[in-house]
């Protein structure tokens, strides 16, 4: 039995017809999509033409374009990148006038908001109001920068999608367009923008209009549904409970539709995440990002940049720079991404010899290396860290770059980063299906960046390398939709649409919901409440909020669940104002997951591989070296302690300029060892005396410091075990013994000479 996301029945005729179905977001297609495929019986079938509506503008924006349709032939559609990207160079060129911490935030902000401008606001009314607010900073700014987005615009021949719409609805109107689709069938749109909605009533008097502005209420099935709500003690209880939930319903219906449901979505989803894969699969000790994914959700919170080669490719990129970071460096020659050969005509492995190296430049005492100094270390034969084919690939890499010294396009750029990725053989073996996943995302950036060549001029190496890191800071991880997955994580915003049998509303406080006003600063304020957008007045987000929550509401069939916890350290929290007629009900026993038998009867048949975790016993001639903290990690962590203290395994030091924490209190120690030594009869020499001094004064200093951020290290706990200062006598005394006792000593060093 099929999932039920969304009432199919609604849709049906207009698939039979083989309407154009429009949707807000590719959610609502794939929910569409796949219900009515596992509908079908038969083998072949004919696939609807199931559309998100901006995917349709440009889509057809672009049939009409190679009809000779003015002005779809004459303007092109600026992809998200590119236009992210435009906005980023407006900005970082008017650094001077305006002076910004974080041009790549701004650059979001400003994008967004004039998308909200156009989408809300009339143009005339727009231009009207930033003219007659231009004393106010912001606004200023983003007067100028749009004038000028505008006119780079116009220059280049290039369009944005908001811009497009606008110009569609005007060819509607006139008849001009020579290709669009005879029915149209709307689903699920929700008080559109007014400029979607201009839009849609334009579609031509023939085309089926069969739009969704209320799901479809069942008195029966209102008066039914069950509504809870749990106060919880802290967030991991909350989350915990509602894994558990979800357990017992899959268990009870394992076709149910489940919604999570949180306004703070990135923020908990991982760890909600980890606690339903924990209760899920009790007897699994670790998991990985290999697994299959547990719920259906918009796009994760992890970025490209984050994915590990990804950042590697990256890595391999700054090569090309005079200097390298050393951090950077060690963690590249240790990367499995990376071409390695397990043999070579030397009497020690490439990887061994990678990792020495990596340890040789930690030592040298530097944070940066030069690309003369790297190579002639890695290609040194008699030393340890010879590294053959990562000199050949290096020197193979240099002369690529030094090949192309003059600025190039984007796209020559774009082709010659993969020549250079090639060369160390990045990405290594293609095993995973994630890798798999994560490498088609970096080709689609990669093509998204090659083609934003339209949009910046001839730029040099480092400037090409800094785009492309900033379009992989800017990409998220998609995530693909899984028509087996009985859950759904969502937003309020992003589950209006769709229909679920159980909801359980996750953080849902007085601070989370209504949504608080995130009014856009770079537009006037009473502008931005006279048009009613989004998120910039209070009483906007209360309507707003009343009419989304009806809505999951009456798109709820069986339960509603709604929780929040009381406090997040000093900050205190109360139920939405929106679930107090809820039935309060005792929250889920907050235990953790225990190993036993029926655990793994409740795996699929997956193979389970045992291991034996018992350390072997010690030797006759071994011996533990640890004090107390042995005792400490061994109730923490055994294989901490047993990996620190049997096996002696230390993490990798951090690269340090200058002489080390370790060697600077070595030096110290030799230092006091010799600080008065007799060389022969009577004869005496205070060697070392400045130095040490120095030394105890630069340790003690950095002890100081580190207490003064609450820190903590094993100096300041022998500091402070010392003897403390004995009562001193008062003035004149205290000066009259100094004196006294300077004199003695005088007179004895006199006497020994």
């Amino acid at each position: 039995m099929a999932i039920t996301r969304i009432n199919l029945q609604r849709i049906l005729p207009s698939i039979k017809d083989g309407a154009t179905i429009l949707v807000p977001s590719l959610r609502v297609k794939d929910a569409i999509l796949s219900e009515y495929l596992a509908s079908i019986n038969s083998s072949t079938i004919l696939t609807p033409n199931i559309l998100p509506v901006d995917i349709f503008i440009k889509e057809y924006w672009e049939i009409n374009a190679r009809k000779a349709v003015c002005p779809c032939n004459k303007l092109q559609l600026l992809t998200s990148q590119e236009e992210f990207l435009l906005w980023n160079e407006i900005i970082e060129d008017s650094l001077n006038k305006f002076p910004l911490l974080n041009p790549k935030e701004t650059a979001n902000a400003v994008a967004h908001s004039y998308h909200l401008a156009r989408q809300w606001i009339e143009p005339n009314v727009f231009t009207r109001d930033l003219s007659a607010n231009s004393s106010i900073t912001d606004v200023a700014a983003f007067s100028q920068w749009t004038q000028i987005f505008q006119k780079k615009c116009n220059n280049l021949q290039l369009i944005n999608l908001v811009d497009a719409i606008v110009l569609f609805t005007e060819l509607l109107k006139s008849a001009k367009l020579k290709t669009f689709p005879k029915e149209i069938t709307l689903v699920n749109f929700y008080d559109p923008p007014p400029i979607y909605q201009k839009l849609f009533n334009t579609f031509p008097n023939s085309s089926l209009i069969l739009t969704t502005e209320d799901i479809p209420k069942n008195k029966s099935k209102g008066q039914s549904l069950s509504k809870k709500k749990f106060e919880f003690d802290n967030q991991n209880s909350e989350l915990r409970s509602c894994a558990k939930w979800v357990k017992e319903i899959l268990i009870e219906n394992p076709t149910s539709h489940i919604g999570i449901i949180s306004n703070n979505k990135e923020k908990v989803r991982q760890k909600f995440e980890f606690l339903l894969r924990e209760e899920l699969n009790s007897s699994s000790i670790f998991w990985s990002s290999h697994e299959k994914q547990l719920f259906n959700s918009t796009n994760s919170s992890q970025r490209l940049i984050d994915i590990p080669f990804i950042y590697d490719a990256l890595l391999v990129l700054e090569l090309g720079r005079e200097r390298h970071n050393i951090e950077d460096l060690t963690r590249l020659l240790q990367s499995p991404f990376l071409t390695c050969s397990e043999s070579l005509d030397v009497n020690i492995r490439e990887d061994q010899a990678r990792i020495n190296l990596a340890a040789c430049l930690r030592l040298r005492g530097q944070t940066t290396i030069s690309n003369r100094e790297l190579s002639y270390l890695a290609a040194t034969k008699e030393d340890s860290h010879y590294c053959k084919e990562f000199t050949e690939q290096l020197t193979q890499f240099k002369t690529e770059i030094h090949r192309i010294k003059h600025k190039k396009t984007i796209q020559k750029w774009g082709e010659l980063f993969s020549n250079l990725l090639s060369i160390f053989g990045w990405p290594g073996a293609v095993v995973d299906k994630n890798k798999t996943k994560f490498l088609k995302q970096w080709k689609r950036i990669l093509d998204q960046y090659r083609n934003a060549s339209r949009i910046l001029p001839e730029i040099d190496y480092p400037t090409a390398l800094a785009k492309l890191r900033l379009l992989c800071s800017q990409q998220t991880i998609t995530n693909e939709f899984d028509a087996s997955l009985a859950i759904s994580f969502y937003s309020i915003a992003e589950s209006i649409g769709l229909e679920f049998d159980h909801i359980w509303l996750v953080g849902f406080n007085d601070q989370n919901w209504p949504e608080p006003c995130n009014p856009s600063p770079f537009i006037p304020y009473t502008t931005q409440k006279a048009a009613s957008i989004p998120g910039s007045h209070s009483d906007i987000q209360l309507d707003n909020g009343k009419r989304l929550f009806a809505q999951l509401l009456s798109a709820t069939k069986s339960s509603v669940q709604a929780s929040y916890f009381k406090n997040d350290g000093e900050q205190l929290f109360r139920p939405s104002s929106f679930i107090l007629n809820f039935e309060t009900s005792n929250a889920f026993n907050d235990t953790v997951p225990i190993l036993n038998k029926t655990c793994f009867l409740q795996m699929d048949n997956t193979a389970i591989e045992l291991i034996t975790d018992r350390a072997l016993p010690l030797s006759k001639t071994e011996t533990v070296r640890a004090g107390t903290n042995l005792i400490s990690e061994q109730s923490s962590c055994p294989f901490r302690a047993y990996a620190k203290n049997r096996l002696r395994l230390q993490p990798e030091p951090p690269v340090e300029i200058g002489i080390s924490k370790m060697a600077r209190g070595t030096a110290i120690h030799i230092a006091l060892d010799y600080l008065f030594e007799k060389i022969d009869t009577n004869i005496f020499v205070a060697g070392c005396y400045n130095g040490s001094g120095i030394g105890v004064g630069t340790l003690f200093g950095e002890q100081i410091a580190l207490m003064a951020e609450e820190e903590n290290s094993e100096e300041i706990s022998i500091i402070q075990s010392k003897k403390q200062p004995n009562w001193l006598p008062p003035q004149p005394f205290l000066n009259i013994g100094i004196f006294t006792r300077l004199l003695f000593e005088k007179i004895i060093a006199k006497s020994e000479i």
